[in-house]
């Protein structure tokens, strides 16, 4: 079925897909309560991720044109049927702002919720309005993407509502909350060494906002983490080599400019993401300089915007998806009264690709 999509087309994968599906059930090549194949099927039949097959099925079921029995699959829906109201088990996701949703990491994050949501029978509600949580019948808890006051986090304890937090925040609170979080500091020492063994001495960290409130905790563990992999090689740190910039890529291009017209520029950059990593590299082109032979470069994070990524880059991947599928699973064992021990950790895996000059046979650094 692969030439009945193409990756040429303007429309979005998963909405050839959606059609192609819709167009069977029309002709009644889809019978009603007829199985509906199934994500593994469509990814294979049209070459697409699972992702993509889930978002098409996703799609019709939000239409009322397919329905999913869990443990049994997804069948067609008779037309005009009726289906009992039911109150359905909520997910609650806190997002803030809305808009962040869009950004590929998040994104994955949320996909990851849906689809265990979905495994597990529950509804998911996305929204920036965290008063709105408190207007549910039938709720399983939050999984709180974004950092929220102090005060915000006691009143959901108050009221009883289980919750899962994506970040780290004990520094904050002063307490320890149920939490999934990155290893941003063995992120960090990951990076740095291995650049440390390619040679370089002069590494650059790009860091979010290190003394804000609310934000500046998991920076910190990544700055903890660059300093413990200099010191492993015994180099000295040098803190004119940390650029602070909340994630903003006006101010990654403003850092990245005052770094290589500094009299010792580094010979190396470890990003704070990939979306960073891809303006790095442009402003690096933008004033003569090419990676990796005059500057290497790292992300975080092995978003699949890297695809247009030139040269490929090195980075952190974090399995997005499968930490919002587990943060479900962690909420419905919160939920359901267990006890566990928090923070649970994610670790990232260190992907060495071209960006990072590991292929050369000999670096040209300074200092070495």
């Amino acid at each position: 079925m692969e030439d009945r999509i193409s990756k040429e087309k303007f429309k979005p994968l998963y909405q050839q897909v959606e059609n192609y599906l819709l167009e069977q059930i029309e002709k009644n090549e889809l019978a009603t309560n007829e199985r509906v194949p199934s994500e593994d099927a469509l990814s294979k039949s049209f070459g697409i991720s699972r992702m993509t097959a889930r978002r098409a099925l996703t799609s019709l079921e939000d239409k009322g044109l397919i329905y999913r029995v869990p443990g049994k699959g997804t069948f067609v829906k008779e037309k005009g049927r009726v289906v009992a109201a039911k109150t359905i088990p909520t997910i609650f996701v806190h997002l803030l702002p809305l808009s962040s949703k869009n950004h590929p990491f998040f994104l994955a994050i949320i996909e990851g919720i849906e689809h265990q949501a979905r495994l597990l029978n529950y509804s998911v509600t996305i929204s920036s309005d965290l008063e709105s949580i408190y207007n549910y019948q039938s709720l399983v808890g939050a999984v709180l993407v974004k950092r929220l006051p102090q005060e915000e986090v006691e009143k959901l304890e108050r009221h009883k509502i289980p919750f899962i937090l994506l970040y780290k925040h004990e520094e904050t609170y002063g307490k320890t909350y149920p939490s999934l979080i990155m290893n941003g500091e063995d992120a960090a020492f990951q990076e740095t060494e291995h650049l440390l063994k390619l040679g370089h001495r002069r590494i650059a960290l790009f860091t979010g906002i290190l003394n804000g409130y609310l934000k500046g905790e998991g920076n910190r563990k990544r700055v903890n983490g660059y300093r413990r992999a200099l010191e492993s090689y015994g180099v000295p740190f040098d803190a004119s080599l940390i650029k602070e910039g909340d994630y903003d890529l006006d101010k990654t291009v403003l850092m990245t400019e005052q770094l290589i017209l500094s009299d010792s520029r580094p010979t190396a950059i470890i990003a704070c993401d990939d979306i960073g990593a891809g303006f790095i590299i442009n402003t690096l082109k933008e004033n003569g300089l090419d990676v990796p032979e005059n500057l290497a470069l790292v992300g975080v994070g092995d978003l699949y915007m890297n695809s247009l990524i030139h040269p490929s880059l090195t980075t952190i991947r974090y399995f997005a998806e499968e930490m919002g599928e587990k943060s479900v699973m962690l909420l419905s064992r919160i939920a359901a009264g267990e006890s566990m021990e928090y923070p649970m950790y994610i670790r990232g895996e260190l992907i060495i690709r071209q960006s990072c000059g590991w292929h050369a046979k000999e670096l040209a650094v300074a200092g070495r």
